[in-house]
């Protein structure tokens, strides 16, 4: 990662006047009022790589300014709440595209099975007419054989009850936002995937809810595991953090 080096200011000759200096600052830099305060009270507010910031220095020093290179603190400790919202905001607008990409990809295969329909169906009349309807008389016979008292047993009545498994689940828990996604949860489980490609932090958490929410929530072992849902999981959680990564490296720097 290249090191930016900071101008800091020292002081101005050629008899330039400190209005004078503002306004070389100002046109050189494109600056607004409060950098050039902050400018001409020593604060490291312009940041460039060594070359170019001693290009600017040798500029500046043509118009009277004298400056110093330094290297600014770059501890992930001076990050500011205004700059983890920025970041913020930068995974929202990501988050949105990947949505919209994907509400694109699902009316394509909408329109897919729609033009697809008249075939099915062409196919479905063709299966129904070879099927043979039996005659009312054979029916009624054979129901009243099978109603004779000879095969006619009655097996006593027992009252079940569907059981529903709320333990935790435990893939869900190792695989997280992949596990709700690949059980058709699509839109739920990318938004749970951006969440944990922020920080690993939002990973333990997501994989916590998934794991104690799946079974009441997923058709867990009554559906199909979609695995193409599972690699667009994967691939956006790797996005987010990789985005993530590099806004706060580059904020840092």
């Amino acid at each position: 990662m290249t090191v930016k080096q900071a101008l800091v200011f020292e002081s101005l000759i050629n008899d330039i006047t400190l209005d004078e200096g503002k306004e070389i600052i100002e046109k050189i830099f494109k600056a607004n009022s409060q950098q050039i305060n902050a400018f001409f009270e020593k604060l490291p507010v312009f940041r460039a790589s060594y070359q170019r910031a001693k290009d600017y220095q040798h500029i500046l020093r043509q118009k009277g300014i004298i400056t110093t290179l330094t290297t600014p603190n770059t501890s992930p400790n001076s990050v500011t709440i205004e700059q983890l919202y920025k970041i913020m905001l930068e995974l929202k607008k990501g988050q949105e595209i990947i949505e919209s990409k994907l509400e694109e990809q699902n009316k394509t295969i909408n329109s897919m099975k729609i033009r697809s329909f008249p075939e099915t169906s062409k196919s479905l009349g063709q299966a129904l007419d070879s099927i043979k309807i039996p005659s009312s008389e054979s029916i009624t016979g054979k129901m009243m054989e099978n109603l004779s008292p000879a095969k006619l047993k009655v097996k006593p009545f027992k009252l079940s009850y569907p059981k529903k498994s709320i333990e935790f689940n435990w893939w869900a828990l190792l695989f997280g936002a992949s596990y709700v996604c690949g059980y058709g949860k699509l839109k739920k489980g990318i938004c749970l995937a951006a969440i944990s490609g922020v920080l690993p932090l939002f990973a333990v958490i997501v994989a916590l809810y998934c794991g104690f929410t799946a079974n009441r929530t997923l058709p867990v072992k009554q559906a199909p595991f979609n695995w193409r849902h599972v690699a667009l999981s994967v691939t956006t959680s790797l996005i987010t953090a990789l985005f993530s990564y590099g806004l706060i490296k580059q904020l840092s720097s």
